[in-house]
C-alpha cells in the first residue's frame, strides 16, 4: 500500500509538474511573439493617398519612438509581408461578418511572417480610425493620440500578460480611475437621438468640435475627450465605437460600442454618458 501512495503521488507531482511547465509556456508565449518588437523594424505602410500618406509620415516621424521604423508602399509590404524581420503598421478597411462592405478603417499592427507553419505571422491590434467610406477629417486630429496609443499599448504588453488582453479597441471602463478628470463631449460626438440638454449640469461638458480639439492640442490637464469612429453610412452589422481619451497622456479610459444601424446611433449613446456622469460622483 505503501508503494501504492508512494506511485500515485509522484504521478500527481509529474502531471502539476507538467501542468506548471505548460502553463508557463502558454503565458510566455504571448510575451515571446512580441519580445523583440523594440529591435526589429516597424515598416509604416503607405496608402498612396498624397493627403493621408503626408500626416501619416509627418506625424509617425514626431512620435514614433518605440522601434526602428521605415515607410513603404502597399506593393513593399505585399513583397516582405512574409518576413519575420518587420512588424507593419498600415491603414486597413474592416468589414464586419453582416456588413456588405468595409464600414471602418482601422490602424492594423501586425507581425511579419509566413501564412502558414511553425512561426506564422499575426495580427497583433487593429484600433478603430476612421470611417471607410467618408472619413469626416477629425481622424487626422486623432491621428497623433491613436499612435501614441499603440507604442503605450506594446510597452505595456512586451511586460505584462494581462495587458496583452487589454487590446486597445475593446470594451473598457477605467472612469472610476478618472473620476476627477473633466468629461468633454464634442457635440458632433453625440448621437442625434440623445437630447443634450438632458445632460446639463451633470459635470459632463458638451462643446463645439473645434473648442475640444483645442483642448486635445492644448494637452489639456485632467480631461477626457470624447471621439467616435462609424461608418459615415450605417449598414446592417455596423457598430460604432465611443472613446474617452485624456488629452495630455493619449490613454484610452472608455471604450464602448454599439449597433450603428441607422445614423440616429452614431455617437454617444445616452447609456454612455449616464456612465460618465455617475463616474464623476465618486
Amino acid at each position: 500500500m505503501k508503494k501504492i501512495l508512494i506511485l500515485i503521488s509522484s504521478v500527481i507531482i509529474l502531471a502539476l509538474g507538467d501542468m506548471t511547465a505548460y502553463g508557463q509556456a502558454t503565458i510566455s508565449t504571448r510575451k515571446m511573439k512580441i519580445s523583440d518588437f523594440c529591435t526589429k523594424t516597424t515598416r509604416m505602410v503607405l496608402t498612396g493617398d498624397a493627403i493621408f500618406d503626408g500626416v501619416f509620415q509627418e506625424e509617425v516621424g514626431r512620435r514614433w519612438m518605440i522601434s526602428p521604423f521605415e515607410f513603404c508602399t502597399r506593393d513593399e509590404y505585399e513583397a516582405s509581408k512574409g518576413n519575420r524581420d518587420y512588424y507593419f503598421l498600415m491603414p486597413v478597411d474592416s468589414r464586419r461578418k453582416k456588413e456588405a462592405e468595409p464600414g471602418l478603417t482601422v490602424l492594423n499592427l501586425a507581425k511579419g511572417g509566413p501564412e502558414e507553419g511553425d512561426n506564422p505571422g499575426f495580427d497583433i491590434l487593429s484600433l478603430p480610425f476612421a470611417s471607410a467610406e467618408e472619413p469626416n477629417g477629425r481622424e487626422y486630429v486623432f491621428l497623433p493620440v491613436l499612435i501614441d496609443v499603440i507604442q503605450n499599448y506594446m510597452r505595456d504588453a512586451m511586460v505584462s500578460d494581462a495587458a496583452m488582453l487589454a487590446v486597445p479597441g475593446k470594451a473598457t471602463n477605467k472612469l472610476l480611475k478618472a473620476s476627477k478628470m473633466k468629461v468633454v463631449l464634442s457635440k458632433d460626438d453625440i448621437a442625434p437621438s440623445v437630447k443634450i440638454e438632458d445632460w446639463n449640469d451633470k459635470n459632463v461638458f458638451v462643446v463645439e468640435e473645434e473648442v475640444a480639439d483645442g483642448l486635445l492640442e492644448s494637452k489639456a490637464e485632467n480631461t477626457l475627450l470624447s471621439y467616435v469612429v462609424a461608418p459615415s453610412t450605417p449598414q446592417k452589422g455596423s457598430v460604432c465605437y465611443c472613446f474617452l481619451i485624456t488629452a495630455d497622456t493619449h490613454e484610452i479610459i472608455f471604450c464602448s460600442k454599439h449597433a450603428a444601424k441607422d445614423e440616429s446611433k452614431i455617437g454617444f449613446l445616452s447609456d454612455d454618458i449616464k456612465i460618465a456622469v455617475i463616474s464623476r460622483k465618486q
